[in-house]
């Protein structure tokens, strides 16, 4: 639930005029008429402005972009890609995941929006096929929150990895299949049969019923 509105009419951040009030996004956020100094007018949410988004979009002031690359070098590496790409899903709304992120109130840490290097510095370089994860996913992009991950390990940890308590200990069907040998797509069904817990990792007869002729 949105707290009391903040009046953000008139405010300068960053390259950003902030117009007016232009209603709520799907998600109840306000949203603000913003003037950019590249000309381009757009519209941010209560979070973005919270968040300290200072300019239209990622790829503004593209020279000021190019001098930042030259500079570090890093313009086409897995890091500056990974760092480019959480810009996008917090701050841009024509993103494509953006309402998995940004539109659900998901932030990038302050000092790394405009700041590569700080972020770089943060989390260190990517080891070999590995991507960058969040480890609580309710949680924003920060120190602390953000490592290096493999495919495998990204997928236990995302919100719709599927989750059960098999002896106790709750894991998900990736970790069962490795820890009990079984074929992830034998537990899969199994789930989606309403099986649970210790039922999962037991050899299940499957058929139809037994007929049962009723006696009058």
């Amino acid at each position: 639930m949105q707290g009391k509105k903040r009046d953000w009419s008139g405010v300068k951040q960053g390259k950003l005029t902030i117009v007016e009030s232009v209603g709520k996004n799907v998600h109840g956020a306000y949203l603000w008429k913003c003037i950019c100094e590249c000309g381009v007018e757009c519209v941010k949410s209560t979070n973005n402005l919270n968040s300290g988004v200072k300019s239209c979009s990622a790829s503004c002031g593209i020279a000021e972009s190019n001098r930042n690359r030259a500079r570090h070098g890093a313009y086409r590496t897995k890091e500056y890609q990974a760092w480019a790409s959480i810009k996008q899903r917090c701050f841009n709304p024509d993103s494509t995941h953006y309402h998995r992120y940004g539109g659900r109130g998901i932030t990038m840490h302050l000092e790394w929006v405009d700041n590569f290097e700080q972020f770089l510095a943060d989390v260190g370089k990517a080891p070999e096929g590995m991507t960058i994860d969040r480890i609580d996913n309710a949680s924003n992009y920060e120190p602390g929150n953000v490592r290096w991950a493999t495919r495998k390990e990204q997928s236990n940890n995302r919100e719709v990895t599927l989750r059960t308590i098999v002896g106790g200990v709750e894991l998900t069907l990736s970790q069962i299949a490795d820890k009990y040998g079984i074929n992830y797509m034998t537990l899969f069904q199994r789930h989606r049969r309403g099986l649970r817990g210790m039922e999962l990792i037991t050899k299940q007869k499957v058929g139809r019923p037994k007929h049962v002729t009723k006696h009058r």
